[in-house]
């Protein structure tokens, strides 16, 4: 950019590149009053580039360091990069997705999805709470897995407790981890990495030194894990599955009726058709990679036997809706 540019976005009459500072008035963060006439901070042109050039600074900071592991003799699909992604509170907007353009209106240290994906490696997440339930949804309107999914199909959780650190006291249920086994499964991640390297123990919870963000076994995370490695070990990578909870939980995993009902139990859903029709419709904010899926499985049962119905689906993997 040109020094007539930056003064034209900054609304500033800088004369040598020595006196352009970046934006330090933060108009509107963390939900502060906003005055008649004044333009939120994440609305200001010349904070916009600037936040951009943070991200590209962080982006270029994660490219270097794959590139240096890399180049150590550490083959790209065992490199993963480490960046948390936090779900706002509410009424706050989320972090970026992409270098350029949405900025929420908080510091947010130059995160972005798109700048924790390395040249060579893959994109590794820090999931804590709302997000690693995936309830963080983005500014598109996706959900925060949906969007990693996009960027790299190679990704992980390099750091996961299902706890929220905004109250780490507070025990998580078998729900949180089951959406994040189910949600990291279905968007293709590659591995999870379980926060409880200074453990607690489940076996202890009730002590006033229980830390659930450090803890795993006997937890309710440690039984959601267990139950998601049976039912989805048969099933090769790439393959989506909603199994519907398990026999601790009861959920329809998002999935509705168009036509017919539905009710949700322990490890499936009981439909019953409308004059011998079922129509049956996936929760909607999917990563479907059509060349790799050939095959779709629905398992029902009804009395006296069951049946499994088969139809096309991506080649080298399967669909599954058990």
């Amino acid at each position: 950019m040109t020094l007539a540019q930056v003064n034209a976005l900054a609304g500033k009459s800088w004369t040598s590149w020595d006196e352009v500072d970046p934006p330090r008035e933060l108009v509107g963060v963390n939900s502060l009053a906003i005055p008649p006439g004044a333009t939120p901070f994440w609305e200001d042109k010349w904070y916009l580039e600037w936040d951009a050039f943070r991200k590209h600074i962080v982006h270029l900071h994660y490219v270097e360091l794959a590139d240096w592991v890399h180049a150590a003799g550490i083959p790209a699909d065992r490199i993963f990069t480490a960046q948390a992604f936090t779900a706002p509170d509410p009424g706050l907007r989320p972090v970026s997705i992409n270098l350029r353009g949405w900025s929420p209106d908080y510091d947010s240290a130059g995160v972005s999805i798109e700048g924790s994906v390395p040249r060579v490696g893959h994109l590794g997440t820090i999931m804590y709470g709302l997000s690693a339930q995936d309830y963080h949804g983005m500014a598109n309107g996706r959900g925060v897995y949906s969007n990693i999914a996009r960027f790299d199909e190679g990704w992980a959780i390099v750091e996961f407790n299902a706890t929220d650190l905004k109250m780490p006291k507070r025990k998580p249920d078998y729900e949180a981890s089951y959406r994040t086994f189910r949600s990291i499964f279905n968007f293709d991640g590659r591995q999870i990495a379980v926060m409880a390297w200074n453990g607690s123990n489940g076996l202890f919870e009730n002590h006033p030194d229980y830390l659930p963000f450090t803890a795993f076994r006997n937890t309710q995370s440690e039984y959601a894990m267990r139950d998601a490695m049976v039912a989805k070990a048969d099933l090769p990578r790439g393959s989506r599955i909603w199994s519907f909870g398990s026999t601790r939980f009861s959920t329809d995993d998002g999935w509705t009726t168009s036509r017919a009902t539905l009710n949700e139990g322990y490890g499936h859903i009981a439909v019953a058709p409308d004059r011998g029709v079922v129509e049956l419709v996936s929760p909607p904010d999917q990563v479907i990679r059509p060349k790799r899926i050939d095959l779709a499985v629905v398992r029902a049962w009804s009395e006296p036997r069951p049946t499994v119905h088969r139809g096309p689906c991506a080649h080298g993997a399967r669909c599954a809706m058990a």
